[in-house]
């Protein structure tokens, strides 16, 4: 029995040490191998950067520019010109939002429901 757990505590001190050593290198930016990464390991993390751009590409369009053009809407108000047909835009600040409370606090159906 005793040959036993000391061939074990031998494996784990020995597995400690190697576990030390290669923490060590990492921290210090000594590689255990001369060359460094090798040229497998060099295309595999520049195959993982690549299939991680394009997802971060398609959130940065499809949802942080819409969501700030929604957020663009909120400051504009739309002209529809009938005669030569053209629609218009203003910025017009916080008119809408001042027109928003001012109809919410007043009495009509909505300003009814509200206070």
């Amino acid at each position: 029995m005793k040959e036993i757990h000391s061939k074990t505590d031998v494996s784990t001190e020995a597995k400690g040490e190697e576990l030390i050593n290669s923490a060590s290198n990492v921290l210090t930016g000594n590689p255990s191998r001369k060359n460094g990464m090798n040229r497998k390991r060099v295309g595999e993390l520049v195959f993982y950067w690549c299939i991680l751009v394009i997802p971060l590409i398609q959130f940065f369009l499809m949802y942080l520019a819409v969501n700030f053009n929604s957020f663009l809407l909120a400051f504009k108000e739309y002209t529809y010109d009938t005669i030569n047909e053209t629609l218009h835009t203003d910025w017009v600040g916080f008119k809408n939002f001042k027109q928003f409370f001012v109809d919410l606090t007043q009495e009509t159906m909505m300003g009814e429901r509200f206070l």
